[in-house]
């Protein structure tokens, strides 16, 4: 049996948390509207994400749904990513320890912190848990 991503997802293939990158930790629906083929390449493929339940998945390709809308020139083409399990689970100790380590990263002005991030991944005792906190806050 085929295991399928169950979304929300957390990417955690992000390695620069001070970059724009951070601001696409997580992966809604798996759609994406149509962009060149080079900033997929750069910013979408091999993108390793893990779902509520552990699941770690990689995306591989996109493929084109709602073919009919590239026959509209005012509409844009819409992408569904392309997943490919990777057969194997991280634990929420992992998880949780991904996001405190990227957290403890970032670079912050005077008088800011990430006090309150931190205590919520506190409070979180799921990786479901972990990704709907990181979702309110961001």
């Amino acid at each position: 049996m085929k295991i399928q991503p169950e979304f929300p997802l957390l990417d955690i293939s992000v390695k620069d948390w001070n970059s724009e990158e951070v601001l696409g930790l997580i992966e809604y629906s798996g759609i994406m509207p149509g962009v060149s083929q080079k900033v997929f390449d750069d910013h979408h493929l091999n993108r390793v994400l893990v779902d509520g339940n552990g699941y770690v998945f990689k995306i591989t390709g996109k493929e084109l749904i709602a073919a009919w809308r590239k026959f509209v020139p005012f509409f844009v083409p819409i992408y569904r990513y392309v997943f490919e399990s990777q057969n194997k689970q991280i634990s929420f100790d992992e998880v949780k320890e991904y996001m405190f380590n990227g957290l403890n990263s970032l670079d912050y002005k005077e008088g800011d912190d990430n006090t309150d991030l931190k205590d919520r991944l506190n409070q979180c005792h799921t990786i479901r848990d972990v990704i709907k906190q990181y979702s309110i806050r961001w």
